[in-house]
């Protein structure tokens, strides 16, 4: 099949991407807890961090749950997968 080496090579690049998406937002994360604890008082950083830590599991579920209905529809119907 002359697209199987097109498909490993997009393969390996979106794995590149995510990766890199990844450590930008781990990064990001971190940089912006260090930065808020230095420019905002105690108490704000404190209510900050908590509605972070109930809004963070939605986040995780909706984040999720759009990769894999991406991936479900891009499944079942492989020559749409551009679109």
């Amino acid at each position: 099949m002359p697209d199987e080496p097109q498909a490993k090579q997009g393969a390996a690049r979106g794995v590149l991407y995510i990766a890199f998406a990844k450590f930008y937002f781990i990064f990001s994360g971190a940089a912006i807890q260090v930065t808020l604890t230095r420019i905002l008082p105690r108490a704000m950083v404190g209510a900050f961090q908590t509605v972070s830590s109930w809004v963070s599991p939605l986040n995780n579920v909706m984040v999720t749950g759009s990769i894999q209905a991406v991936s479900r529809f891009t499944a079942q119907r492989p020559e749409h997968i551009r679109a």
